[in-house]
């Protein structure tokens, strides 16, 4: 479950797993939801538990011959047993080098064969962040493996100075590559573009929300403000990159003037693209438990 909107999905598959596996072990991996694994788990029952830790609180999950008794030693975990909802104790993430990316075509099919646009994409910052030598030596070697020059690269929280890291490992390299990135308004800095630029990232997603420094303060708590957003997204396009702007709409506290406000930030920057999205509340939060509430 990578983000709320996931979990409707999730536990429509859970439902069937439990109709036709019952014993299986219905598990749902929350890694991004640190914290709000009690509040994943009470909005459905057709779950066995949710973990919100790295992927070695799955295996231990998984392999624990005794559930649910034997999961309470566990870290990052919510459950049921006799007594009701209950929660482990918070763990650290994972620690340890990241696995390298495969794309076999054994594993996916899709790879195989040539006369086609091959897209690898790479996780940076997921359930263990992905040390950037390591991440470039993966490119490396996806490259020259399936002879693709074309990857998609994720990572929200990472900040300036892991990307420029990221930057010159590719430079030093001399890979011949091209990327895009889903990036973070506030770790994105302009002078940094132009170095993102020479290591092959000709595009950069921005969950940029609204154009309304009210909306963005009040309700989607960021740290960063309008004039941020200006100058990231002015300071991209300037370097080459294409941006592209995500925008949640309609949210709660609009009015006639948050609701002009991310047309006016599109019209003044003028990104690449800009993707208009309905907002993406947290379970447990009054917005997701009752969303006919806020209109």
């Amino acid at each position: 479950v990578e983000r709320p909107a996931d979990l409707a999905a999730a536990a429509a598959a859970a439902r069937v797993f439990r109709e036709t596996a019952p014993r299986a072990v219905r598990v749902a991996w929350a890694p991004r939801m640190t914290g709000m694994a009690e509040a994943v788990a009470a909005e459905t029952d057709c779950f066995d538990c949710v973990a919100t830790g790295g992927a070695a609180t799955v295996t231990a999950v998984l392999d624990a011959p005794d559930a649910p008794r034997a999961w309470a030693a566990l870290p990052n975990l919510c459950f049921r047993d006799a007594s009701g909802l209950r929660s482990t104790r918070p763990g650290p993430a994972d620690t340890g080098p990241a696995c390298a990316a495969g794309f076999a075509p054994d594993i996916y099919p899709a790879f195989a064969g040539d006369a086609k646009l091959r897209i690898a994409g790479l996780e940076l910052d997921g359930w263990r962040r992905r040390d950037p030598h390591s991440a470039a030596e993966d490119l490396a070697r996806l490259a020259k493996d399936l002879g693709a020059n074309m990857f998609h690269l994720r990572g929200q929280a990472l900040p300036a100075l892991y990307l420029d890291a990221l930057g010159q490992a590719l430079l030093h390299r001399g890979l011949s590559i091209r990327y895009s990135y889903t990036g973070n308004v506030e770790h994105t800095a302009p002078p940094a573009a132009h170095r993102l630029w020479a290591s092959g990232c000709r595009a950069i997603e921005f969950q940029v929300d609204t154009g309304s420094q009210l909306l963005l303060d009040r309700v989607f708590r960021r740290s960063f403000g309008v004039a941020r957003i200006e100058q990231t997204l002015r300071g991209c396009q300037g370097a080459g990159i294409a941006a592209i702007a995500r925008l949640a709409y309609p949210c709660p506290l609009d009015d006639y003037n948050p609701r002009a406000e991310p047309l006016r930030i599109v019209e003044r920057t003028r990104p690449y693209g800009a993707v208009v999205e309905p907002p993406d509340p947290l379970p447990g939060s009054a917005w997701f438990t009752q969303p006919e509430a806020f209109g």
